[in-house]
C-alpha cells in the first residue's frame, strides 16, 4: 500500500498574515473522505484553521 503525503496550506483565523503548512501522512484507504477527515482533525488540533488553498497531493511512487 502506498503512502500519500498531503501538504495543506492553511491560515489561522487570528493572524491572516501568517501561513502555516501542515503535512499529513495518509494511506490509500483514507483517500476517499480526505477533505472531511483533514478538516475535522485540523479543527480539533489547531483550534480553528480555515483551509484556503487546495490540497497538493504528492505520492512517493
Amino acid at each position: 500500500m502506498r503512502n500519500l503525503t498531503k501538504i495543506i496550506k492553511v491560515r489561522p483565523l487570528k493572524n491572516f498574515n501568517q501561513w502555516v503548512f501542515i503535512k499529513k501522512n495518509l494511506t490509500r484507504k483514507t483517500n476517499s473522505n480526505l477533505n472531511e477527515k483533514l478538516i475535522t482533525s485540523l479543527s480539533e488540533k489547531h483550534f480553528m484553521l480555515r483551509i484556503i488553498f487546495t490540497i497538493e497531493q504528492k505520492s512517493n511512487a
